[in-house]
């Protein structure tokens, strides 16, 4: 009887460990099957050819004209030797960030609803502003965020900070692939020259609290703006600063076939996050945003601190919190979006949501879908209409009717 029992013990735990590593098979077949079927990622833009960026810069210097390439964050920060990152440029012998790109200069900017180069102006701080505006003291609104305050995937002027600054005062900072302490230490050492009455504190859901976070969390000329007391006036070396990062970038795209490599037309599956079994979770709403607790106490430090700067000069900070194209395929929240509003209401910070705004549309996805199809990364020009909308409203309520605001902005597509 005992020979039989341990005979019949090893065959259940036999068919248990065949059956345990054929659903695990499974799982990862799933996960690879829906890596090779995923529909057309989206990008971002696909340059006309390798070396037109750059084509276009030695050209522009060749007949005397300052054209430069937009500023983003590996252009303001590079890896030491730690592997923490450092800024590109110095102050007496000091690192010290540029907070912008080359500053009074023309910037080449990809119009992707037209799929080409064009050039666009920058400020006397590198961003894209008319420079008149920071003479304008005290300003409607500053919009502070990352590249869907630049405009990426909007034409010149379309893109929801032109248009909301129509007939309004308004002035934007922003840079592409940053986060959450370079947008406060921009706040911290721009807001002050132009008070506006509200700052738009751009969000963008299941990205910002991330790894761009966590780097500049260890980053020490970020992580500084921390501390309520601490601010470099880099306004008042701007002149230097520039010119140090003009040098870099002609340096740059005179020594380098292309500035920018064009996308690539494939996207090879990622085996790390086939490992984690990303896509499947997502597919039955099992994933989300994973945030390290000292990135979410960092990111709560950084809206005090800047709640308080806005406050000093009788300002308003507002979250405009920006739905992401995982957000609109899934039409769930972000599953870290409960700490967002628990971090904001302990605070009284007030957000303006666009989540429930976009999710009124049938079909929320086209709000990051190019006009062929292609799916984009950024916000198309239907998504920044409806953005600068939302804006509009609230700040005519908050600003101009003095009313307190609770409700969700009403505006819908036109």
């Amino acid at each position: 009887m005992a020979v039989y029992a341990g005979l019949r013990y090893r065959v259940v735990a036999g068919l248990v460990v065949t059956a345990s590593v054929s659903a695990l098979g499974a799982l990862y077949l799933a996960e690879t099957a829906l890596w090779l079927m995923r529909p057309l990622e989206p990008a971002g833009p696909t340059f006309p050819a390798e070396n037109a960026q750059s084509a276009l810069l030695q050209a522009a210097h060749r007949e005397g004209r300052a054209v430069y390439p937009l500023a983003n964050v590996t252009s303001l920060l590079e890896k030491g030797a730690d592997g923490r990152r450092i800024p590109t440029t110095m102050l007496a012998g000091e690192p010290a960030l540029k907070l912008g790109g080359v500053s009074e200069s023309t910037t080449l900017f990809f119009d992707e609803t037209k799929s080409r180069w064009t050039e666009v102006s920058s400020d006397r701080y590198g961003h894209r502003n008319p420079d008149l505006v920071w003479d304008l003291a005290p300003v409607d609104a500053l919009v502070v965020g990352a590249s869907h305050v630049v405009g990426f995937a909007a034409a010149p002027d379309s893109d929801f900070v032109s248009l909301f600054g129509n007939d309004r005062k308004v002035a934007r900072l922003g840079i592409g692939g940053i986060s959450e302490l370079f947008k406060l230490a921009m706040l911290r050492e721009y807001g002050p020259l132009i008070s506006p009455k509200i700052v738009y504190w751009a969000y963008s859901d299941r990205n910002d609290l991330q790894e761009n976070l966590t780097a500049e969390l260890s980053t020490p000329t970020l992580s500084a703006y921390l501390d309520p007391g601490f601010r470099r006036d880099v306004a008042r070396h701007e002149a230097e600063l520039s010119t140090q990062l003009r040098s870099q970038m002609r340096k740059k795209f005179t020594t380098q076939d292309a500035v920018f490599a064009p996308n690539p037309t494939s996207h090879p599956i990622e085996w790390t996050r086939v490992a984690r079994l990303e896509r499947l979770r997502l597919r039955v709403g099992l994933t989300g945003s994973p945030v390290p607790k000292a990135n979410l106490l960092g990111w709560r430090q950084a809206m005090l601190v800047a709640r308080n700067s806005v406050a000093a000069w009788n300002g308003q900070l507002v979250i405009l919190y920006l739905p992401m194209i995982q957000t609109l395929k899934s039409r769930r929240n972000d599953p870290v979006k409960v700490d967002i509003e628990r971090i904001l209401d302990e605070l009284d910070i007030p957000i303006v949501d666009m989540t429930p705004v976009f999710f009124r549309s049938a079909a929320p996805i086209s709000y990051f879908t190019m006009p062929d199809g292609a799916l984009n990364n950024h916000y198309v020009e239907s998504g920044h209409r409806l953005i600068a909308a939302c804006l509009a409203w609230f700040f005519d309520r908050h600003v101009v009717l003095r009313s307190p605001v609770s409700e969700t902005c009403p505006a819908r597509e036109q």
